[in-house]
């Protein structure tokens, strides 16, 4: 029989999928970033081959503009992190549980 998954073990997946994703992203860019300027050592060199997988990963992880990207990472990491997290002050005391008397 199908049963649907446990909410809280998907929020927490797709959270560490976003934080991954962040990672990635950032590491990429630091990493063309400061190996924009080495010396190439020709055809094989390695640096040149790590920079161009960097250069694809990125390309594929923002097919749309960056902003946007990082707009929607920010919106995704919020939402399934801090938004759980704020505990919205609802009084159980009550006139009724106090009993007071309002007939008077």
């Amino acid at each position: 029989m199908f049963s649907y998954p446990d909410k809280r073990k998907t929020k927490l997946i797709s959270c560490f999928v976003c934080v991954l994703l962040i990672t990635v992203t950032l590491f990429s860019h630091f990493y063309l970033a400061v190996e924009a300027g080495h010396d190439c050592e020709g055809e094989d060199c390695p640096i040149c081959s790590c920079m161009e997988i960097c250069e694809g990963v990125l390309h594929q992880v923002s097919g749309a503009s960056p902003l946007f990207v990082a707009f929607v990472l920010f919106l995704g990491i919020f939402l399934v992190l801090i938004l759980p997290s704020v505990k919205i002050y609802v009084s159980d005391r009550s006139l009724i549980s106090q009993k007071v008397r309002l007939d008077i």
